[in-house]
């Protein structure tokens, strides 16, 4: 698995760490790790929406649930990191790591 981080000029996210490869920048998902300059770590993982509706056709799935989900229409490193940090600012992520 590949692993790459994005150091960002944010008052609140230092950078966030894609953790994986994206195949399909329109049906794919991937998590990451948001590093606050606070010291502590958030994980998410984005999902596109495409994607959420392929798992749920083949595995016949009447709900989906993830915890630090984040949907977006394409997994580009600016719309990704748009959403990280909307999440961040709303509080939203599952804390990985707290300094």
């Amino acid at each position: 698995m590949s692993m790459r981080k994005i150091d960002l000029d944010d008052p609140t996210v230092a950078s966030v760490t894609i953790l994986g490869d994206v195949v399909d920048s329109t049906d794919d998902n991937v998590d990451l790790l948001a590093h606050l300059r606070v010291g502590r770590v958030l994980g998410f993982t984005a999902f596109t929406l495409r994607n959420i509706e392929r798992l749920m056709s083949s595995d016949h799935l009447a709900w989906f649930v993830s915890p630090g989900m984040l949907v977006v229409n394409q997994l580009t490193d600016d719309v990704i990191l748009g959403a990280v940090r909307d999440a961040v600012a709303l509080g939203l992520g599952v804390v990985q790591r707290e300094d």
